[in-house]
């Protein structure tokens, strides 16, 4: 015999919602509410789809904080930096390993 879930009067649950809204499973809960909306916005057609993500991306551009032409020139320059640090460190490091390598194999 399989457990299943029951209504507080004793019948097995007719839908999926059903069982979510007893408290069977949060995780349960969540994908009958996602499907719910998923039916929802696929009723509002595509291109209501489209008209609302682009509102809503014209909205979120408003909100971003551009950096200014100085701190654009100072992160600039710190990416600049820190490669040219980086390229020496690489360049150094392979150097150090080509001299072990002739020091251990020398050339015939």
């Amino acid at each position: 015999m399989s457990p299943r879930t029951m209504t507080q009067s004793g019948q097995e649950p007719s839908s999926k919602a059903a069982v979510a809204s007893k408290g069977t499973s949060p995780a349960n809960a969540a994908s009958v509410k996602e499907s719910a909306s998923k039916k929802a916005a696929s009723a509002a057609g595509a291109s209501g789809g489209v008209i609302h993500y682009l509102q809503g991306v014209r909205a979120e551009w408003g909100k971003v904080i551009w950096p200014t032409p100085n701190q654009i020139l100072a992160q600039t320059l710190v990416v600049l930096v820190v490669t040219a640090i980086m390229t020496l460190g690489v360049w150094g490091v392979d150097n150090l390993f080509s001299l072990l390598i002739q020091w251990v194999v020398p050339n015939r």
